[in-house]
């Protein structure tokens, strides 16, 4: 899946959550789905953020590499 897909699915659903636990009563299905789109929102933006961690580190090396080969 792309991180991009990622961030926005994570954003939404956090969204989601934030606006059933404002203007929803205090029924118990309303508060599973309150908690499963937490819970969506937190493993879609980890996951994001390790994406785009390894994405970055993966092309610092490559740049480093190539700097080395051209003898800077």
């Amino acid at each position: 899946m792309k991180k991009e897909i990622m961030f926005i699915i994570g954003t939404c659903s956090l969204t989601i959550s934030i606006i059933l636990s404002r203007l929803s009563l205090d029924l118990p299905i309303i508060n599973f789905f309150e908690g499963m789109f937490i819970g969506i929102s937190l493993v879609m933006n980890f996951g994001f953020l390790l994406k785009y961690r390894l994405e970055k580190e993966d092309s610092g090396k490559k740049y480093s590499e190539k700097k080395a080969k051209e003898g800077y």
